[in-house]
């Protein structure tokens, strides 16, 4: 199990006009290895795998992310592409390459009240309870909280 806090994510000011919807982004998030799942509280720092699924403890919900699994090709059959692909190529991309996930998070925010900024706790675990877990299930490259009016 992996335990991930953010920093204070910030939220439009008590005078702007209130938000319709609100969502929580994972941009950047590596797929290589075992699934895993997610799951996410807003408010709540001191979550860990044994919080409750409730939105009094911050929790938002959960996510499978169905990852590559091991790789059994020849060397250099993982790799990811070292550039873009071209205009024109119609294959889909690299099964590793990095993906982006979003999830709702508009009632939660909503049941926390007037808050200026919130955190964010993701509980990483492997999908598979049998396997050994690894320290590194979550990687991504930014969290970001967006809402629209």
């Amino acid at each position: 199990m992996q335990r991930y806090v953010s920093d204070p994510l910030r939220l439009p000011p008590p005078e702007a006009p209130p938000f319709k919807r609100a969502d929580l982004e994972l941009l950047g998030l590596e797929k290589a290895g075992p699934s895993f799942v997610l799951d996410v509280f807003l408010g709540n720092t001191n979550a860990d795998a044994d919080t409750p699924h409730q939105i009094t403890s911050g929790w938002v919900g959960t996510m499978a992310v169905f990852a590559h699994g091991e790789c059994w090709g020849g060397r250099g059959h993982c790799d990811l592409p070292k550039g873009p692909q071209g205009p024109f190529d119609r294959r889909l991309t690299h099964p590793l390459t990095p993906v982006n996930l979003s999830m709702e998070v508009t009632d939660a925010l909503r049941f926390l009240g007037p808050v200026e900024e919130v955190v964010v706790t993701i509980i990483a675990r492997e999908a598979d309870p049998d396997r050994e877990e690894r320290e590194q299930i979550l990687r991504f490259r930014e969290l970001m909280l967006v809402t629209y009016d």
